[in-house]
């Protein structure tokens, strides 16, 4: 005797009892999909891959999560849920050590009620840089480190590092940072003399010097940012 794979079995079950639940009030849907890492064309396992249920009313959008599922060594994930017309459904991954290079950090995939979804995710791990400062203020009162890519997709950035005492004029330090690999950073050291504005609780900031280093970040590099 022959016998279907449970995988296809399932799915073929779940197409039938779609067919006849689209126009009930809640609607028997179902997502699956993959999770590949683009840079390897491998599957991703341990990924969480969560639905979200999202009401729209007068003080902005109730969103809520309803399922969720981890990616299994093939990389394959599936989802069920009885989906209402009154509300739209959302499809995140959700995990803090890979990257969502398909949607971004806060980026989603839209699943349609009633119907069967594929929806796919390529995902990265966060690669490593390390900053080695070997600096000084020169004088000044305020020293930051920091970095920001423009490259397609999601902006990704921040201060690294940030000192506002005078007496404190010289740095020697090492420090790491996660960042999405495949991408060009610009790193950024930039002192200034902060200056107290009278009769505010302001400061000004002048005498601005700024160095940078440009630097793509590769999947497979091992990236050393120096500033002296």
């Amino acid at each position: 005797m022959n016998h279907l794979p449970l995988r296809l079995l399932t799915g073929t079950l779940a197409l039938l009892v779609l067919s006849c639940d689209l126009n009930k009030e809640d609607a028997f849907t179902v997502v699956e999909g993959k999770v590949m890492n683009p840079y390897l064309g491998q599957p991703v396992a341990g990924v969480s891959i969560v639905a979200y249920r999202v009401l729209n009313s007068w003080s902005g959008p109730f969103i809520d999560s309803l399922t969720a599922a981890e990616t299994d060594a093939a990389g394959y994930y599936q989802l069920s849920f009885d989906a209402s017309k009154s509300a739209r459904y959302e499809v995140r991954m959700r995990s803090t050590n890979v990257y969502d290079v398909t949607n971004g950090f806060d980026g989603y995939a839209e699943a349609e009620r009633g119907t069967a979804n594929h929806l796919n995710f390529s995902v990265t791990p966060y690669k490593t840089v390390t900053l080695d400062v070997n600096s000084s203020k020169g004088g000044k009162t305020d020293i930051s480190f920091g970095y920001f890519t423009n490259d397609p997709g999601n902006w990704v950035g921040g201060t690294i590092f940030y000192d506002t005492l005078k007496a404190h004029q010289d740095f020697h330090f090492l420090q790491t940072i996660r960042v999405v690999p495949n991408r060009t950073y610009r790193f950024n050291r930039t002192t200034a003399n902060r200056y107290k504005v009278p009769n505010t609780y302001y400061y000004d900031f002048r005498d601005y010097a700024s160095t940078f280093i440009d630097r793509t970040v590769g999947y497979n590099d091992t990236t050393v940012i120096t500033f002296r």
